[in-house]
């Protein structure tokens, strides 16, 4: 099996944000061990400085040796109560639990920071 990692999304903004995990654009993600279950279609509501946290496995075998785990999320923030939407971030993973941000929406300001492979990661947002 993969090296699994937690991965916590933090809102820094000072607004509400949606989180819509995409279920249709993911690969070689192992959902069985995903928490939280299902963590794919859902949709996260975070208020300023909250947090949500998940463990994620890459997928081994199955046409995944070799290949990175990949999954995207897009927020929404709610300012002045109007909704927000921006493009997804999208993420790739190792089997060893490194994770990395593929390109940077340019709409809004995200952060992502990992000690090392398989240690714990975060991914901040702000507006």
């Amino acid at each position: 099996m993969s090296t699994g990692f937690n991965f916590t999304i933090t809102n820094s903004a000072p607004v509400l944000v949606f989180l819509d995990v995409d279920k249709d654009n993911n690969n070689c993600l192992d959902v069985d061990f995903i928490t939280p279950n299902p963590f794919l279609g859902q949709q996260y509501l975070l208020g300023p400085g909250e947090s949500l946290k998940t463990r994620l496995f890459r997928k081994d075998g199955h046409g995944c040796d070799g290949r990175q785990g990949e999954f995207q999320i897009s927020p929404t923030f709610i300012v002045n109560n109007a909704k927000v939407t921006h493009a997804y971030q999208q993420f790739s993973f190792d089997s060893n639990g490194g994770i990395a941000a593929v390109g940077t929406p340019p709409t809004f300001g995200s952060v992502l920071t990992q000690a090392g492979a398989g240690s714990d990661a975060t991914w901040t947002l702000s507006i």
